[in-house]
């Protein structure tokens, strides 16, 4: 039996993480017309937290639950970093938030149920 975990809330929660993020980017915009650097630092610190988005996308599609959970860990690790490094963009934007998404859907595959495929509700 081919038995799947839904990931639909989660990947909702990230949605609406990734749309604030655009938001963020969007207020950061002005200062980079002012070639400030601090503010094109945030600015590009944001677009790779979106970038590696993506391997969540590319893991959830392949349906291998262990890859999965490691993309899941190495993102609480990417988010974690993030906020040592550069504390003031998240005034903008609670990696937090991000870093419970991670870790949610971790405990939805658990290595338990490493046989299982996610899958979200269309």
């Amino acid at each position: 039996m081919d038995e799947h975990i839904d990931l639909t809330l989660d990947l909702a929660r990230l949605m609406r993480f990734t749309g604030r993020i655009g938001g963020a980017l969007r207020q950061y915009g002005d200062g980079l017309r002012n070639e400030d650097q601090e503010v094109s630092r945030k600015c590009l610190l944001l677009s790779n937290l979106l970038l590696h988005f993506e391997l969540l996308g590319i893991d959830i599609q392949r349906g291998d639950s262990a890859i999965l959970a490691e993309t899941c860990t190495g993102l609480v690790n990417v988010c974690q970093f993030y906020e040592r490094k550069n504390p003031g963009c998240t005034a903008l934007i609670n990696l937090s938030e991000a870093r419970d998404i991670f870790r949610d859907i971790q405990l939805k595959i658990s290595p338990k149920m490493a046989h299982m495929t996610p899958k979200f509700r269309t």
